[in-house]
């Protein structure tokens, strides 16, 4: 189930929101999820849901809100009446001490009600035998409890149950909402089960935060579907994630040139890189990076720069570029300046028909291992001479 108790339900409805928009927007996304049943009919369903836990979710607290009110202006108006009752009682009690008759008439007897509604009979009972019995009338003017003040105070107990009468209808209300809204954010956390935690290589996984991990002693990247792309769905960030799976990072420096997400950089770091550098043109993808990052708890090893901002004179042991062919051949030459001798690269976002002529533009500093191919999309991998 994505929703728990601890977690925000407005959080919830954003993390919804944001995954419905990537599955319905990023074509790369739509394409994936469509491998796993989540095409175009299922995505709006899936706002369908979102729209009506919503709309339930506003409904109810709304409805909460109201409860709230109309509990303080009862409680408020009930222990004006209390305070007022109880000294009445007890002045009462006081002059009829000896009286065991009176006592009962006026229902003195045994302890203060505490519970409402043997509250409510009390006080009218007592104050309605002040206003009815003369011999009463009579005995409580002593302690100047007329008929007058009777009367007041009845009126208050009317004035109070017609706001109890309020206070219940509106509990009511927000029960009925609450059930209501519960029923439809478990819909809603079902349907968002359809993202599944996905493995890489031997022993990592690729885990949405809302799932629990498959496997607790596996390394696991807990992931939201965030602002920029990269969820380990599209077949070029898994043949980046296999290839980093594959090595080994203990101690190494990584650079995510085109981090996106995070994913990538991320991994690194819970496959054992000392430090990760991510690097993006896009704003939102160091804030969606970043945010991934701080929910692995890794965010104090991940660095993240625009390019004009990043240091001078940066070099990884290893670098991932999962970016588009264009970017690889255009910026190939700053690409291989990242690399430090014997360091290693690995490429992704080239189509088998672009692959060759990718890598056609390392080969001069590189040794290109064999091109990985998976359905139409291929990762070029090598080693820095």
């Amino acid at each position: 189930m994505w929703l728990s108790p601890s977690r925000s339900e407005s959080k919830f409805f954003e993390r919804v929101r944001i995954a419905l928009t990537n599955a319905e927007s990023h074509p790369e996304i739509k394409a994936a999820l469509i491998e796993y049943g989540v095409n175009e009919t299922f995505i709006a369903e899936g706002w369908q849901m979102f729209n009506r836990a919503k709309e339930a979710w506003e409904r109810n607290k709304m409805e909460v809100s109201e409860t709230k009110l109309a509990s303080n202006v009862y409680h408020k108006a009930y222990n004006e009446l209390e305070m007022k009752f109880k000294r009445h009682r007890h002045l009462s009690l006081i002059l009829f001490r000896k009286d065991p008759d009176m006592q009962i008439l006026l229902g003195l007897k045994g302890r203060f009600p505490v519970v409402y509604n043997k509250f409510f009979d009390s006080v009218k009972l007592y104050y309605t035998s002040i206003i009815t019995i003369p011999e009463v009338q009579n005995k409580m003017a002593v302690i100047k409890i007329t008929p007058e003040v009777a009367s007041s105070q009845l009126s208050e107990l009317d004035h109070l149950l017609t706001l109890r009468a309020d206070f219940d209808k509106e509990k009511g209300e927000s029960q009925d909402t609450t059930v209501s809204k519960n029923t439809a954010l478990h819909e809603l956390s079902e349907w968002m089960d359809n993202f599944h935690p996905m493995k890489f290589g031997e022993r990592l996984w690729i885990c949405p935060s809302w799932r629990d991990v498959p496997d607790p002693s596996a390394v696991n990247v807990m992931l939201d579907p965030g602002l920029a792309f990269g969820t380990g769905t599209h077949p070029t960030t898994a043949l980046c994630l296999e290839w980093l799976e594959g090595l080994d990072l203990s101690g190494k420096t990584v650079i995510d040139f085109g981090c996106g997400s995070g994913i990538l950089a991320i991994a690194a770091i819970k496959l054992g890189a000392a430090k990760v550098i991510g690097i993006d043109i896009d704003p939102q993808a160091l804030t969606a990076s970043h945010n991934n990052a701080e929910r692995n708890g890794v965010a104090n090893q991940l660095e993240l720069y625009l390019p004009q901002d990043q240091p001078q004179g940066l070099l990884a042991d290893v670098v991932v570029a999962n970016i588009l062919a264009g970017p690889l051949r255009d910026l190939s030459s700053v690409i291989k300046g990242l690399i430090k001798p014997k360091g290693y690269l690995a490429m992704s976002g080239v189509l088998d028909t672009q692959a060759e002529d990718v890598a056609n533009y390392y080969r001069d500093e590189l040794s290109i291992d064999t091109i990985v191919e998976q359905q139409e999309w291929c990762r070029i991998s090598g080693q820095k001479q």
